[in-house]
Formats: C-alpha cells, sequence, structure tokens
C-alpha cells in the first residue's frame, strides 16, 4: 500500500493530520501554531525535492532566502539558429563586401543591408538560447527575476510578501501558444517562457514550496 504524502506546517514542521484539511476549500490547518494555510500549496511543496531538478538547474537555500536557476540551452533551437544566422550573414555577405571594399553599391544591395538587423536579433536570440538563463533570487523580501546572460540581461524585483499567487498561464504569440510563470499579488509578473516545460516546472514547483513556507 501506497505510504500517504505527509503535510508539514511550514513554521513548526509539526505533521498536519488529514482531519485537519479541507481540500474543498484548499484549507490546512496547524493547531500547534493555530494557523490555516493553502493545502495545495502545502501538498505541492510535499511532493517535490528541488534538490533533484532536472538538468540544467540548481536551487539552493540560502541564509537570507534562496536561488533558483535554470538553463534556457534547447539544442534543437540552438541549431536552428546557428544555421538561419549562417544563411542570413552569408546572404548578407554580398552586401557587405563592397562596404568593405569601398565600392559602389547596387539597388538591390541596398535594400537588403536594413534586413541585416534582422541577421544581428537572430545571432543575439541564438547566443541567449545557448548561454541564457533564468535565475530567482531571494533575499528577505527583496525578490529578483533575472533573464539574460552571465551579468547582462533584465532584471525585475517585486516584494516576496506582495506575492498572493503563483501558477502557469498560456498566451497566444502570434502563431503560437508561450506559457509562463506568473506572479500575482500587489504587482503582476510573468517570465521563464523561453525554458523547456520541465525546467519551468522546476522553477515553478521551488516557488511554491518557498511560498508554502511563507
Amino acid at each position: 500500500m501506497e505510504k500517504p504524502i505527509e503535510i508539514n506546517c511550514p513554521k513548526c514542521r509539526t505533521e498536519i493530520p488529514l482531519d485537519d484539511v479541507n481540500p474543498s476549500t484548499d484549507v490546512a490547518l496547524c493547531r500547534r501554531c493555530g494557523v490555516t494555510r493553502s493545502f495545495s500549496l502545502l501538498n505541492s511543496a510535499a511532493m517535490i525535492d528541488p534538490g533533484a531538478g532536472p538538468p540544467g538547474t540548481r536551487y539552493e537555500r540560502t541564509a537570507r532566502g534562496f536561488v533558483a536557476k535554470a538553463s534556457v540551452l534547447s539544442w534543437s533551437s540552438a541549431i536552428w539558429g546557428t544555421v538561419t544566422c549562417f544563411f542570413c550573414w552569408t546572404v548578407y555577405g554580398a552586401a557587405l563586401g563592397p562596404i568593405l571594399r569601398g565600392g559602389k553599391l547596387s539597388a538591390a544591395q541596398l535594400v537588403v543591408i536594413p534586413h541585416m538587423l534582422v541577421g544581428v536579433w537572430l545571432i543575439g536570440a541564438t547566443i541567449f538560447q545557448v548561454l541564457g538563463c533564468v535565475r530567482i533570487t531571494r533575499e528577505d523580501d527583496d525578490l529578483e527575476i533575472f533573464t539574460g546572460i552571465g551579468p547582462v540581461g533584465r532584471r525585475r524585483k517585486l516584494a516576496w510578501s506582495g506575492i498572493r499567487d503563483v501558477h502557469l498561464e498560456s498566451r497566444r504569440t502570434g502563431r503560437n501558444n508561450a506559457t509562463y510563470i506568473v506572479l500575482d499579488g500587489v504587482n503582476r509578473m510573468s517570465f521563464a517562457s523561453s525554458l523547456t516545460e520541465e525546467r519551468r516546472r522546476f522553477l515553478l514547483d521551488v516557488i511554491r514550496k518557498e511560498f508554502a513556507g511563507r
């Protein structure tokens, strides 16, 4: 017989018996602390082991919070992006050559030059697919979401105490659907759409585990 999952109070670590859990109202009561918490969040926290995440992920507790990181690396996207970049720059080289040699440009070559910006963007996107990451850092009440490469990237901050809900959300972007981790509360933040489903789920589980322990 499979052993039921043990639900513990994140504050005093006392086991919460099933008699003090009401799944229909999403409430779990710790009688020792006299505090009610979200049963779904406590249940999710009990089911995961952030230390055994998928390849390309990392999670560690710190003295003031935690750090969780997931690599953006996707070999299929990186290979496709590399092939596309090679093709673009092979074509654009025909337009750049005369400029570098100090020659004159034809009208057709002038038309190609603005499109070289697309090639630059593709190279940047390909580098991000290989070296990029999403990193979540919490220090006390400060939460930072970083998306980028090394120290270069986008940093967004919000108050950890201001978060009320953590969930996944799918959105239509052009012809494709993108899935985000969404932090709802005083401010709303969405991120991690560039991650694989497995790594995005890992970060979601880590946040939920920490969220349940507040």
